[in-house]
């Protein structure tokens, strides 16, 4: 809660309101109420812009049920202001002029954002997809590669962990005996985070639908894709070798044909395509690596091989990832210094 905003009681509000100099504004509220909840942040942005001429203030009605009875308080959320006028206290709730203002921030968006998809210059709006799509893109994986005194091994194997994880949830029809060799292991699962997408073939991304805030500036710039075509392509390159940066997964773990065509014969009655059994074959892979990682058992030889592609694929990660930074913002300030229309 903002510091600008009080909790006030029974006991207080004739002190904390009534006898305020400056206008009260009092949120009825209950722990229990979602609506309340929703509303908070809206309240708490209020007192941050206007605390120096209103007083906000919160209210508890579930441990304080004399006031809200006496004012008239039946629903919740209930916002008021309590101000004086020639001596006379004024209550007026105010939640219909704060519904005036949601509606009138989302309006101004929508309008920015169809003002933008149809040809309009908007830099705001640009900068604002772009910081979207890179969050999109890349919070997951850049808040990993930040955690310090992390080697670039460790790094790697969650990246693999969670690709393992990916494989299991999406194709638990092919791998119940592979939940089982991974239960066994007693390898922690990592929750809330998704790396399958740094995995992609290029045939797989190719095939793949861009996130709606890329699309929508590919569409939006097309009028003027003559001056901006060299930063759009460059993006788009950018953005396919950040995704297909890891496409040559299958040459960490050496997956041959034989082992793949033996992965379908499990599955005689009903074999997996050939991508499918080469998952299936990776996955069993890194399941035996990470195991033998965690207990110590890798050979001096495998684990220094490991290493130093743990260090080449972590690195080009994070390269691949500045020039896609790097490629949104060229594109935004050649956007920025287009001429008027």
């Amino acid at each position: 809660m903002s510091e600008q905003i009080r909790e006030i009681d029974d006991q207080g509000f004739n002190k904390d309101v009534l006898q305020s100099d400056k206008p009260v504004l009092v949120d009825f509220w209950a722990p229990w109420c979602g609506p309340c909840k929703a509303l908070g942040p809206l309240v708490e942005a209020l007192s941050i812009q206007y605390s120096d001429r209103v007083d906000f203030t919160k209210f508890n009605i579930d441990d304080n049920p004399i006031t809200p009875g006496k004012y008239g308080i039946k629903s919740i959320p209930t916002i008021t202001i309590f101000t004086h006028f020639q001596g006379l206290v004024y209550v007026g709730t105010v939640v219909i002029v704060i519904l005036v203002m949601i509606i009138t921030y989302y309006g101004v968006a929508a309008y920015h954002k169809r003002r933008f998809q149809k040809g309009g210059r908007d830099y705001l709006q640009i900068r604002k997809y772009m910081e979207t799509c890179i969050a999109k893109d890349c919070r997951e994986i850049e808040d990993l590669l930040s955690i310090q005194d992390s080697s670039d091994t460790i790094i790697f194997n969650k990246i693999l962990l969670c690709w393992l994880q990916n494989v299991l949830d999406y194709e638990s029809l092919r791998t119940k005996d592979i939940h089982k060799r991974f239960e066994k292991s007693r390898l922690k699962r990592v929750s809330g985070v998704h790396f399958e997408n740094f995995f992609k073939s290029p045939k797989e991304y190719d095939k793949g639908v861009l996130p709606y805030e890329l699309s929508t500036v590919f569409k939006a710039l097309d009028s003027s894709k003559a001056q901006l075509n060299a930063q759009l392509f460059q993006l788009e390159k950018c953005r396919r070798d950040l995704f297909t940066g890891m496409s040559d997964y299958l040459d960490i773990f050496h997956v041959t044909k034989e082992e793949i065509i033996k992965i379908q014969g499990i599955y005689r009655y009903n074999p997996p395509q050939y991508d499918v059994a080469q998952k299936i074959v990776f996955a069993n892979k890194i399941i035996d690596y990470l195991k033998s990682y965690h207990q110590n058992k890798l050979s001096d030889k495998r684990r220094l091989v490991m290493e130093e592609i743990a260090t080449e694929k972590i690195l080009k990660l994070k390269n691949d990832i500045a020039d896609y930074r790097n490629a949104w913002n060229n594109l935004v300030k050649a956007y920025e210094k287009l001429p008027p229309d």
